[in-house]
């Protein structure tokens, strides 16, 4: 056995499309239960997302998930879609309307519906990327706004990069990662291939609070962690329950236009 569990780039499409599935069904809800405790000025990361999308008309919430991205979109429509049958339960159940089931890659949508696609927390997941950006250019109307928040390696202070570090060992991981952070890296000539221009790439330290009795395994449950074993996440959340102040998440978010 490998000293390290299989890392992302190790990992098929098969394989991670496998994986998401079954951890939103399991898992419905969590990546909101941790991003909406976890705050930059005064600002959610979800509120973050809204404020590039502002109120140009109607709103696509791509890969939608429980739907917290409904309670910050201030349009007079915002549809939300997502693949997950438990993710649309769990958002149909907190108010978010309408809703759709599909794939990211193929928008039962029309052309040019939409006046701004946002994504929070999935694009780094969604396969195949190439596919999926070309679906979001054909439902944003030319001028339309595309808004992707996603994780980031930094900003982190000192502190949080030796916890993070701690984290890692505790699962046998070089890394937290996903599949498409290669494409991701420099995604101006990837959004261009496919009518986006990238209008700003932004990284921010949000803070979560660790000092409740269940953040940590909370924090742990929320980690996209493909092959680790039951023994490296109860080590990992072993770690994570002795954090008990703040850690940092840093996220990205890109913003990108559909040209006239």
């Amino acid at each position: 056995m490998s000293s390290l569990d299989p890392q992302p780039s190790n990992l098929g499409d098969a394989t991670w499309t496998s994986y998401v599935r079954s951890f939103h069904e399991e898992r419905a809800g969590i990546t909101d239960s941790v991003l909406s405790g976890a705050w930059h000025d005064y600002l959610s990361p979800y509120e973050w997302a809204a404020n590039a999308v502002g109120d140009l008309g109607p709103v696509l919430d791509l890969a939608c998930g429980s739907g917290p991205m409904h309670r910050f979109i201030g349009a007079s429509l915002c549809v939300g879609l997502d693949s997950s049958p438990a993710e649309l339960a769990l958002a149909a159940h907190t108010g978010a309307s309408p809703l759709v089931r599909a794939l990211a890659a193929d928008l039962p949508l029309a052309d040019g519906a939409f006046a701004a696609v946002v994504c929070s927390m999935s694009l780094q997941i969604l396969q195949p990327l190439d596919r999926t950006l070309r679906e979001v250019a054909r439902v944003l109307r030319p001028g339309g706004v595309f808004v992707a928040l996603l994780p980031a390696n930094a900003p982190l202070s000192f502190r949080d990069r030796i916890r993070y570090a701690r984290l890692l060992v505790a699962l046998r991981r070089s890394q937290l990662g996903y599949p498409n952070d290669g494409a991701l890296a420099n995604p101006v000539p990837l959004f261009q291939s496919h009518g986006l221009d990238v209008v700003s790439d932004e990284r921010y330290r949000f803070v979560f609070d660790m000092s409740t009795p269940t953040a940590g395994d909370t924090f742990v449950r929320s980690l996209y962690l493909p092959g680790s074993s039951s023994t490296r996440l109860q080590a990992a959340a072993c770690v994570t329950r002795r954090w008990h102040t703040e850690l940092g998440i840093p996220l990205r978010r890109i913003v990108a236009t559909r040209p006239h």
